[in-house]
């Protein structure tokens, strides 16, 4: 069987003689060799094709070039593993040269990633603030459910391990194979179904992930019979219990950003408080006590913010609840699923993001990445 390293060498042998030919027929050759090679191939093929950037007539073509690039994550050996398709953005002037915050953002049920995407607005934000965004699509699934959504009731997509909550860890290990991310600054939020997923991650992912955001989600291992329906929901103390097994050892406070409309008629406000509290339980944060809020109305939408400490001096829980919106994202973009006429929660989660970056030593293995992400800057 061929090592990544012998097609390589050889692909680079059949660029030299082709740059003698004309720089077109090499551009072509690598072009290939980054788009079949991941991991380590495609650090080494980036590398072939800076070098040769100063050749006369000669441009790389490099995906990183495009600053909108979309990818195809692979189905790995574990169980539930997929084949699943997932778009990025780069801010202007990325170089590879330093580190940058990432940013996956999970779309809800009867949506794609470029429609959470349009409505959310995030490339801006990723634009002004310098950070890389990452929008995975479900793609496709086994059981029976609405029209793309994520598997948060599904046991085998959240458990650690297997399924979509693997799956997207190992697209964020894609992303930090083939571009500088700052690993104490990996960050995921998500919409309705894509909420849910997300609040997953942060659970099975605690020591990896920085902080999170859900937006008219659930909390972990609820059932789907919490939906409008139904609206039966697990007890808190059940909900902390499935918590604490999937995180193990590994269990880690992981800052939350809690946005939710009380008059979601799809996902009742009873599922953000439940977020909140099985939160609070878990982690042990007094919410009658080292709490701060404060209201308005942004847009004619009236709001309440609350910020929950747990004795230090960041937060580790925000809600900010809403009046007399429906379903969806709130304040971006028009389109389905969105209310531009609320405040712009896109903004309020990056600066709850900016403001909650995993610490330093929170586990050995994001501090050695952290080392050697610096060391392919020096």
């Amino acid at each position: 069987m061929r090592t990544t390293r012998q097609t390589v060498v050889e692909l680079l042998s059949k660029t030299a003689e082709k740059l003698v030919r004309g720089a077109g027929a090499a551009r072509a050759t690598l072009a290939s060799g980054l788009n079949r090679s991941t991991g380590w191939g495609r650090r080494a093929w980036r590398a072939i094709v800076s070098s040769l950037d100063g050749v006369p007539g000669f441009r790389s073509n490099d995906p990183a070039a495009d600053r909108d690039p979309t990818r195809t994550f692979r189905r790995r050996s574990y169980r539930g593993s997929r084949w699943r398709r997932y778009a990025l953005h780069l801010p202007p002037g990325y170089t590879g040269r330093r580190p940058l915050p990432l940013v996956m953002m999970l779309h809800g049920c009867q949506q794609r990633h470029d429609d959470i995407r349009a409505i959310s607005n995030f490339d801006a934000i990723a634009d002004r603030a310098g950070f890389i965004a990452v929008y995975p699509f479900v793609t496709s699934y086994r059981d029976v459910r609405m029209e793309n959504c994520w598997g948060w009731w599904v046991a085998k997509e959240i458990g650690p391990g297997g399924g979509e909550v693997e799956d997207l860890w190992q697209i964020v290990e894609e992303v930090k194979g083939e571009f500088a991310v700052d690993p104490r600054r990996i960050h995921i939020a998500g919409l309705s179904s894509g909420g849910g997923m997300a609040v997953a991650a942060m659970v099975v992912h605690s020591a990896r992930i920085a902080s999170g955001a859900v937006v008219a989600g659930v909390p972990y291992s609820e059932s789907c019979l919490a939906l409008a329906f139904a609206r039966r929901h697990k007890p808190v103390d059940d909900v902390v219990a499935a918590m604490n097994r999937a995180m193990g050892h590994t269990k880690r406070p992981v800052p939350i950003f809690i946005a939710h409309s009380r008059a979601d008629e799809v996902v009742g406000i009873r599922a953000a408080e439940n977020i909140r509290d099985s939160w609070a339980t878990c982690f042990d944060i007094d919410t009658s006590r080292g709490m701060r809020e404060r209201s308005g109305s942004s847009r004619g939408t009236p709001w309440v913010h609350t910020k929950y400490r747990n004795g230090s001096r960041s937060t580790l829980i925000e809600t900010m609840f809403l009046e007399d919106k429906a379903h969806g994202w709130y304040g971006g973009n028009p389109g389905a699923m969105s209310f531009p006429d609320a405040p712009d929660i896109s903004k309020q989660i990056w600066r709850f993001f900016r403001a909650h970056p995993l610490e330093y030593a929170a586990c050995a293995e994001d501090a050695k990445a952290w080392a050697q992400a610096m060391s392919r800057v020096a």
